[in-house]
């Protein structure tokens, strides 16, 4: 990132609305940090894959499934 947080933030605010730019940062944000705990915590991991088996199709279930490497 060239000049930190605020410049990834106001170049998202150039494209989306502020709204739609704070959604996008807290699902990227939320999509890290499952990630994060599947690869180290069992039960988050299997949790994740419970909820990808379950909701197969749907858009935040296919970054899950790539964030956490779960098919």
């Amino acid at each position: 990132m060239a000049g930190g947080p605020k410049d990834v933030y106001a170049e998202l605010k150039k494209k989306y609305s502020e709204v739609q730019a704070r959604r996008m940062i807290y699902a990227a944000t939320a999509l890290w940090a499952i990630g994060s705990n599947a690869r180290q915590h069992e039960y988050v991991k299997q949790t994740a894959a419970d909820h990808i088996r379950g909701h197969q199709g749907a858009p935040a279930t296919k970054a899950l499934s790539v964030i956490t490497g779960i098919k």
